[in-house]
């Protein structure tokens, strides 16, 4: 190796010493950094917190407005009370002269005449407010039994119709219902006649169950119209594919070849005795 010349070696000083700087200033700058992000979020959470203060401020506003007019209606409402009072205790001294004055000197010079020719005194006024009380609540009494009486009343039943043929109706399920007629005696005039109900059949009622026969000579499923009972031949199911270890019957090649994959499949197999 060629030794380094001083010039060289003067570079490597000033290389040392740029990387001892650079390594201080990047952390300098990651200070930096870090409190502008940290100013940047506080200007942030400064500003919305001065929004929720504008509009707590406006809702304050709107309450105090509120309030305000609550105030204003109470002191409206005492105003009123004073006033009706006023006149409620103008009126009660007004009604108390006229009964001390007029109305019990003449109750009394009435009373003492009708007692003189053997009649009943007058009535006092308590006993006729409570008349006219007892006549306006049976008044409402009677309104609302009337009123009543229209939603009691039960709806009317429509007559029954006789009709000229004896007919029942029989249960059945879905599809139109069948009558079963029962003849009147004037129509049953022969003796060999047969007493057993008619029944009509409904709409789309076969006429005969089908007699359902199996073959394997078929091999598609049809009615036999020639004869006069009616049969339905049906095809037997025979698979085509038939696992004997693991009784599995399909008519699918692909599932056969799928089941022979099986765990199932291979552990029947396993377990067959080694020859």
């Amino acid at each position: 190796l060629n030794p380094l010349t001083p010039d060289q070696l003067d570079k490597l000083k000033i290389l040392q010493k740029i990387k001892n700087e650079i390594e201080g200033f990047n952390l300098v700058k990651y200070r930096i950094l870090k409190k502008r992000e940290d100013i940047s979020n506080q200007h942030s959470i400064i500003k919305e917190l001065n929004n929720e203060k504008e509009i707590l401020l406006l809702e304050k506003q709107q309450k105090i407005t509120e309030l305000l007019q609550i105030s204003q209606d109470i002191q409206s409402i005492d105003l009123a009370v004073k006033t009706i009072e006023k006149e409620k205790e103008k009126n009660q001294n007004e009604l108390n002269h006229e009964l001390e004055t007029e109305f019990n000197p003449l109750e009394k010079e009435i009373n003492d005449l009708r007692k003189q020719i053997l009649l009943n005194p007058l009535p006092s006024l308590q006993q006729e407010e409570e008349a006219v009380t007892i006549s306006y609540l049976e008044k409402r009494r009677r309104t609302w039994d009337d009123t009543n009486d229209i939603y009691i009343q039960p709806p009317k039943k429509k007559p029954n119709k006789q009709q000229n043929t004896n007919t029942t109706t029989k249960k059945r399920g879905r599809g139109r219902p069948r009558k079963i007629i029962i003849p009147s005696d004037e129509n049953n005039n022969d003796n060999n006649a047969s007493t057993t109900p008619k029944i009509k059949r409904g709409r789309g009622r076969p006429r005969k169950s089908p007699i359902i026969k199996i073959t394997t000579n078929s091999i598609n499923t049809h009615t036999n119209d020639n004869n006069n009972n009616d049969t339905l031949v049906i095809k037997p199911d025979i698979p085509k594919f038939h696992c004997v270890l693991c009784d599995y019957k399909t008519n699918n090649s692909w599932k056969y070849k799928r089941h022979t994959s099986t765990k199932r499949h291979l552990f029947n197999i396993s377990s067959l005795p080694q020859q």
